[in-house]
């Protein structure tokens, strides 16, 4: 079916890396096999998670923005926090995020595109701009140069937000470096050494996010 001129051509974007690594299997076949045989997808080649990086940006983080903006009790309270430390100040302006198996970022784009609404209804703009601090933390090293290029894009994005219509520092909900990765396997004890940082980040933060 051809797109129409409204629609993203994902394959457009992503044929550059199809080409550079045409004998490797697709995303999908590696995902439906690894959901056959009960075992982690294999995501260590760069290249493949580059196209899947951008045909599932879309998708994926629509899932998550979508949950947080749903009528329940849990997505209530979500919205509740993100309200409340838009309103605190002082030392707490830092909302931290981890995000098991969250290569390549996508949690951290969907909590700061609900993070941007919720502060651009606030037309009287009392509310504190708010820092997020996302933790990625998956069984792959090869998603770092990729989640770094979100933590950039997402960034930049921020900033051309900051002279349009919806006013104020907005740059400062998204600054650099503060989406990151870590290496963990959450098939092995939270005391295994692979899992130290895990260990520690969960013990002070604000979501967990097991979307994978």
């Amino acid at each position: 079916m051809k797109n129409s001129e409204d629609d993203i051509d994902y394959n457009a974007i992503t044929m550059p890396f199809r080409r550079r690594d045409q004998n490797h299997m697709p995303w999908q076949t590696i995902l439906a096999e690894a959901v056959r045989n009960g075992e982690p997808a294999d995501f260590s080649n760069e290249s493949m998670n580059r196209i899947y990086a951008v045909q599932k940006l879309e998708t994926r983080t629509r899932y998550l923005h979508h949950l947080i903006m749903d009528f329940n009790i849990i997505s209530n309270r979500v919205r509740a926090l993100l309200v409340d430390r838009l309103n605190s100040v002082g030392d707490k302006r830092d909302f931290s995020i981890v995000s098991i198996g969250g290569g390549p970022g996508y949690d951290h784009v969907a909590f700061w595109a609900v993070l941007l609404f919720i502060r651009s209804m606030n037309h009287n703009n009392s509310m504190e701009d708010v820092r997020l601090r996302t933790r990625v933390f998956d069984l792959y090293k090869e998603w770092e140069p990729i989640i770094s290029e979100v933590d950039k894009a997402v960034m930049n994005t921020s900033a051309s937000l900051e002279t349009s219509e919806i006013g104020g520092n907005v740059s400062t909900l998204m600054s650099s470096d503060l989406l990151s990765l870590h290496l963990c396997d959450i098939r092995l004890d939270l005391c295994a050494d692979i899992n130290a940082e895990l260990y520690e980040a969960i013990d002070n933060v604000d979501i967990i996010v097991f979307q994978f």
